[in-house]
């Protein structure tokens, strides 16, 4: 079984873990291209660099090229959007740190997205 590593910023570390995010978005460079050029299993996903970091595994299922409006520039953006599953594990993460008002705001952004699935799992 093969994983995919990437690290993500807080508040969508949080909303993958909480379940509101259903998929994760990177840009389309050579980096990106070599990564997803393999087949994966799960997707690690780290909250920093530290060797106590947050840290979890989500089921992978695949990716699409996606068009996205951008959250942070306000920008269209042509991205690849990684399919995520289930939250299987998580390592020095208590999730105390998300806030319903907080999956106001994501739901907020991902509706503007056009991401379809905000359920939790």
């Amino acid at each position: 079984m093969t994983t995919l590593k990437a690290t993500l910023h807080k508040q969508w570390f949080d909303a993958i873990a909480a379940g509101i995010k259903t998929e994760e978005y990177r840009e389309i460079k050579p980096y990106w291209t070599k990564r997803l050029e393999k087949s994966y299993d799960f997707v690690q996903f780290r909250n920093g660099y530290r060797s106590d970091a947050p840290v979890m595994t989500v089921e992978y299922h695949g990716f699409t090229i996606k068009m996205i409006l951008h959250p942070i520039t306000n920008k269209m953006e042509t991205v690849y959007a990684l399919k995520l599953g289930r939250v299987l594990w998580t390592k020095n993460y208590d999730g105390r740190s998300f806030f319903p008002s907080s999956k106001r705001k994501y739901e907020q952004v991902f509706k503007k997205n056009g991401e379809k699935n905000m359920s939790t799992h």
